[in-house]
């Protein structure tokens, strides 16, 4: 059996970008990195707002695709946006759908 460790860093930033499988990009650094899956992990925190997101498999284990997103706004704690993306994505054939079907 293979345990998975996963680690968790806070950080301040001023600038960054994140994109990718997962990828986040600051200055000259690029890091790729892992989250557990199905779990909603807390990506960006700061004084009004409080965003999370949760992944599944991508094309496989190597790869892991953001599956929802959650911006809530504090004090507050209120849910604001929460978006979930179909995770079948990448078999479905949207040619046979109808528009109202998406």
């Amino acid at each position: 059996a293979t345990e998975t460790t996963y680690t968790t860093t806070t950080s301040t930033v001023t600038e960054g970008v994140a994109g990718g499988d997962p990828v986040a990009r600051f200055g000259g650094v690029t890091l790729q990195f892992e989250l557990p899956p199905g779990t909603l992990t807390t990506l960006l925190e700061t004084h009004d707002i409080l965003i999370q997101g949760s992944v599944f498999e991508g094309g496989g284990p190597w790869e892991q695709w953001f599956g929802r997103m959650v911006l809530t706004t504090k004090p507050g704690q209120h849910r604001s946006i929460d978006i979930n993306i179909k995770e079948n994505l990448l078999h479905v054939n949207t040619s046979q759908m109808m528009r109202s079907d998406f």
